[in-house]
């Protein structure tokens, strides 16, 4: 297990070498400064007319990732699946995808934790007003640097965008919805399959979700609030001066504030270096932590903007459990601590603080990427041991599907960093190996044979591009890796 180190002590002073971990991701590089960070992403307002007032402010990411969430739990949902109209089955799905199709703000969220009560709700509007998923889509909101939607071939038109690729797969999930006794799985030619799964092996469901992280929380966050791409003024170029909107002042700068964005949409709890990994994933640890959030407060709820783990942050944790004792990763650790350093910089301003500022966004992007193609490299190795178990009572279609849609997902998305490190070229060369679907057991040896090779060398591409160690990336079987 690769625990994170927590931090001892309320502050911390960097000057030159930073804080002295042996990680070289906690310190601020070559910046010789010297500020303050606190333990948790806490920070207090800088100007006179908020004293005392925290200055961190995110609900819009926030609310986002719960509609997300939403999205995923709609599509198996029996408020769905039950329908006997394509429109109607289309218009939910729609209702919480865009606020052209409804009043988001006075629908109740469905996203629920075990035995907690969440706080704000009920509906999203108490989350963040007006927040919706499509209008902070890759392509809608930010523009896509590559032309068009790569790496999905099937069922499109030329020069696809994001959006359209979601309600493709909207359409797909629409119809098997009002037809569910055409499907059978055509592995055992008995089983019907539910409306997300497809008879090629496509899990619409995980797709969908995954395909939304990287497109509205990826994206938004190193292509756009932490970007310095954009022009002066946006992105991480923001003013530093108190943000002023409508003639009313903000507790906080521009930049401050799109700073916090970008932490939204990395989707931490603000104490998430009190948590170990596995409590970070909700497996096991401490009771008051181990579901992946905690009463940090004591106020008897549990705070979405604050007190919960969300997307990337979750997965950070997997890979690091799931990391060699030869070659452990600290991805949590390394991109929330280059989130407090970078936040301590904006607020606190030492002179030169700009230089420094680039060199922590620089640990968070990289390693929110690494965390991705680290999960890609995970799910490519589920593949092979799906593929390995084909012709046995080992053997799950509905688990080979799901793997490969989850796989699917987050490699589309890679596309959305702008300054991502994996290039295009390999970007689309990865997604060209894994197809539009799964290679089932029905396959011709030769093609099953073909699609094994493809994985590879798909994952060959994702250990050079990021210098995976081997103890990582796994065997020729998809064994002894992530």
């Amino acid at each position: 297990m690769n625990k994170k180190f927590v931090l001892l002590t309320l502050t911390l002073s960097i000057a030159l070498a930073g804080c002295g971990s042996d990680n070289d991701t906690n310190t601020l590089g070559s910046s010789a400064l010297d500020i303050t960070v606190p333990e948790t992403y806490s920070f207090t307002s800088q100007f006179e007319d908020f004293a005392d007032v925290s200055s961190v402010s995110y609900s819009g990411q926030i609310a986002r990732q719960v509609l997300i969430e939403d999205i995923k739990a709609l599509i198996s949902n029996t408020d769905l699946t039950n329908l006997d109209d394509r429109q109607n089955a289309l218009d939910m799905l729609n209702a919480i995808y865009s606020k052209e199709n409804s009043d988001i703000d006075a629908t109740p969220y469905t996203f629920s934790k075990t035995d907690v009560t969440l706080t704000p709700g009920p509906t999203y509007g108490d989350i963040s007003t007006g927040k919706d998923i499509k209008g902070k889509l890759a392509g809608e909101d930010n523009a896509l640097r590559h032309g068009d939607l790569k790496g999905w071939a099937t069922g499109l038109d030329a020069d696809p965008t994001p959006d359209e690729f979601v309600q493709y797969l909207f359409g797909l999930l629409a119809d098997n919805v009002v037809n569910p006794l055409d499907r059978i799985n055509p592995v055992d030619n008995v089983s019907v399959l539910a409306p997300h799964v497809t008879e090629n092996g496509v899990d619409l469901q995980q797709l969908v979700q995954k395909f939304l992280v990287m497109g509205v929380t990826y994206s938004q966050g190193t292509g756009d609030y932490l970007s310095d791409d954009l022009g002066e003024g946006k992105g991480i170029l923001s003013s530093a001066a108190q943000k002023v909107k409508d003639d009313v002042p903000s507790a906080y700068s521009t930049l401050e504030h799109s700073w916090d964005e970008g932490f939204g949409y990395f989707g931490a709890a603000r104490d998430y270096n009190d948590y170990t990994d596995l409590e970070i994933r909700a497996k096991e640890g401490r009771a008051e932590y181990n579901k992946g959030f905690h009463d940090t407060n004591g106020d008897g709820l549990i705070d979405l903007n604050a007190e919960i783990n969300f997307a990337a942050s979750v997965n950070a944790a997997k890979r690091d459990v799931g990391s060699a004792e030869s070659a452990p990763t600290d991805f949590t650790k390394a991109t929330f601590d280059a989130f407090l350093k970078g936040r301590a910089l904006i607020t606190q301003q030492p002179e030169g603080y700009e230089a420094a500022l680039l060199e922590q966004r620089d640990v968070i992007v990289n390693n929110w990427e690494k965390t991705y193609a680290a999960t890609i490299v995970h799910y490519i190795n589920e593949l092979l041991q799906d593929m390995a178990n084909f012709d046995t009572d080992d053997y799950s279609f509905t688990g080979h599907a799901k793997h490969w849609s989850e796989m699917k997902g987050f490699a589309l998305g890679l596309q959305f960093n702008p300054n991502a490190l994996m290039s295009i070229d390999n970007v689309i060369a990865v997604n060209t190996f894994f197809g539009d679907q799964p290679v089932l057991p029905t396959a011709s040896v030769n093609d099953i044979a073909e699609y094994k090779t493809n994985l590879l060398s798909a994952r060959t591409i994702f250990q050079q591009s990021y210098s995976f160690a081997d103890a990582n990336v796994g065997d020729e079987n998809g064994a002894n890796g992530w």
